[in-house]
């Protein structure tokens, strides 16, 4: 079954219909490097292997740009259709937000307003230093996958047996299992740091890509 973000646009409006554009487009998009990845990977030859890497590094690259110019005239076409071009939308405050009322400068309605001092203060005296935490943890956890792969690799050499492949494979199945761990458990932080924070946008941006980060 295929989706129009036409569609989807007259249910839940123009911001979903976009995003759902921009996944069917990106998709569509994908086939060609899949295509290439695939005869790259089955029809190559080991003599030529490192050539063909090359050649698919850089097609990634010139594909990249294409894509990335070909959506945006394709978003441009979405947002002239939908009537959507230089408009702006304004939010209402968070629930959870609490501060002083005080005049919006965009809007000129009240509105909660926190200090930019108190902010910056549990940002760089609490948001910063958990985020530090969890890069040394994430590092002494890909520092113990690469002892396990030394350890285990003498024990699989030349064992082609089912015992020696899952033996070869269980560094990876061990740090695999500490990054969903971990993700399970960043995940969360990141966002109860966004909320007592009360920054919305940038704790949780920057928390989140520095946890996914540190466990890719």
């Amino acid at each position: 079954m295929v989706v129009r973000a036409d569609d989807v646009r007259e249910y839940f409006g123009e911001t979903i219909a976009m995003y759902f554009a921009f996944l069917g487009y990106y998709t569509f998009f994908l086939t060609p490097p899949a295509l290439l990845g695939l005869l790259t990977n089955f029809y190559v030859s080991d003599e030529y292997r490192e050539i063909s890497i090359i050649f698919f590094c850089v097609f990634n690259l010139v594909w990249a740009t294409i894509f990335l110019e070909s959506w945006k005239r394709r978003s441009a076409e979405l947002a002239y259709q939908w009537g959507t071009i230089n408009t702006e939308r304004f939010e209402e405050p968070r629930a959870t937000f609490y501060g002083e009322l005080g005049k919006d400068p965009v809007t000129g309605h009240l509105q909660p307003q926190y200090s930019n001092f108190r902010r910056h203060m549990k940002f760089y005296t609490v948001s910063v230093p958990v985020m530090i935490v969890a890069l040394i943890v994430a590092w002494y956890v890909m520092l113990l996958y690469f002892y396990l792969e030394d350890y285990i690799k003498p024990m699989s050499a030349g064992n082609t047996t089912l015992y020696g492949t899952f033996i070869s494979l269980l560094p990876t199945i061990v740090y695999a299992v500490i990054v969903l761990f971990l993700n399970a458990i960043y995940q969360p932080l990141a966002i109860a740091l966004n909320d007592w924070g009360t920054d919305y946008c940038l704790v949780l941006v920057i928390a989140s890509a520095v946890f996914l980060y540190i466990n890719k």
